[in-house]
């Protein structure tokens, strides 16, 4: 999507405000929550977690949210959507949404994690998406797991992280900087997700913890440029002896340079990998197909998009465990060529021919 034709779109935004509006949704009436500032951001997941209403959408329009942010499902059979890149479009707010990373950008305190998405343990046959966001903790200096995102999902719930981008996830204390995803029992789906320049005391990237019969899927991952003072800087993945977690179509690679230092570590005995791209890897995974090493062809240190002669362009395996997703994390269509490519980007069509990609 060109830049011109977004700012045309945020020209088209109204004054900020906060909208609660019902819905009338075949079957079900949905709880809408439109929000421009931190405080309403922080006022509605509040509302949030207090309603038992079996559907809720609180859209973030497009802009930066400073402050630490908890989503809470604490009921059964419900369904709650948090989701960045909305604009008001013909004077109705949030109306249209920019899917991407690019458009709504949450920032963390020193003092607490920026983002909490949690389902309570008594909660079952819940739902709990989150999506288009960029989301940034620079100076985090508590000894807490996860400085940018803290996920935990719990038996009979789903929760869906997709389209994310997760950048300076800073940690002076404490590990996983980038993000903490726990799925006990339930089903967990990360895809066209985005980590860049993280940095921890012990894995500037994510860690991904599945157990007692949870699954979890992962695809279309790009990890890159975090650091560590330990053994693993980018993808950590442990699954109990009855979980099992799927790695599927993902790139993690330049990631901290040290010898000792491993881009993938994984930790169980059902841990299955199908098209994944690294530098170094340490545990063996349940199965390992097709996979990649050297260079993927990034454009920059802190650019996981890839070059129009990169090795990952239409080299995804079709139809991964957990889905693919429609589009990728730009927001661009998951399959631009012959097939879909690994990581997190997919290369429009234009540029695979040698174009100059726009600013």
């Amino acid at each position: 999507m060109s830049p011109r034709f977004l700012s045309l779109a945020r020209a088209l935004q109204l004054p900020i405000v906060l909208l609660l509006l019902a819905l009338a949704l075949p079957g079900q009436a949905a709880t809408v929550f439109c929000v421009g500032t931190a405080q309403q951001l922080t006022d509605a997941l509040a509302s949030a977690a207090a309603s038992p209403d079996p559907t809720i959408d609180i859209r973030l329009r497009s802009g930066t949210y400073t402050g630490s942010f908890d989503l809470s499902a604490q009921h059964s059979n419900q369904s709650i959507q948090l989701s960045g890149g909305w604009v008001s479009f013909l004077n109705t707010p949030c109306s249209l949404q920019f899917k991407g990373t690019s458009g709504t950008t949450l920032v963390g305190p020193a003092s607490n994690g920026t983002l909490l998405v949690e389902v309570s343990n008594a909660a079952s046959g819940s739902t709990v998406t989150v999506s288009d966001l960029t989301v940034s903790n620079p100076n985090f200096s508590d000894i807490a797991w996860g400085a940018c995102l803290y996920a935990g999902n719990t038996a009979g719930n789903t929760m869906l992280l997709e389209r994310l981008r997760m950048e300076q996830c800073h940690s002076t204390l404490g590990p996983y900087a980038s993000g903490f995803l726990t799925n006990s029992g339930g089903t967990l789906t990360l895809r066209n997700v985005v980590t860049v320049d993280g940095a921890a005391p012990e894995n500037g990237g994510l860690r991904v913890a599945t157990y007692s019969a949870g699954t979890s899927y992962l695809s279309h991952i790009s990890i890159t440029n975090t650091q560590s003072n330990n053994t693993i800087s980018g993808l950590y993945i442990t699954a109990d002896a009855n979980s099992t977690a799927y790695l599927s179509n993902s790139v993690i690679w330049g990631n901290n340079p040290g010898p000792d230092t491993y881009d993938v570590y994984v930790d169980g005995p059902n841990i299955h990998f199908l098209r994944v791209h690294y530098g170094s890897l340490a545990g063996i995974p349940a199965s390992n197909d097709t996979p990649g090493m050297g260079d993927p062809g990034f454009l920059g240190v802190n650019d996981p998009h890839l070059s129009a002669n990169s090795v990952l362009i239409d080299s995804a395996v079709a139809n991964p465990a957990g889905g693919a997703g429609t589009l990728d994390a730009a927001g661009q269509p998951r399959t631009s060529g012959v097939a879909s490519d690994v990581g997190a980007y997919e290369v429009e069509y234009l540029f695979r021919n040698g174009f100059e990609a726009p600013p």
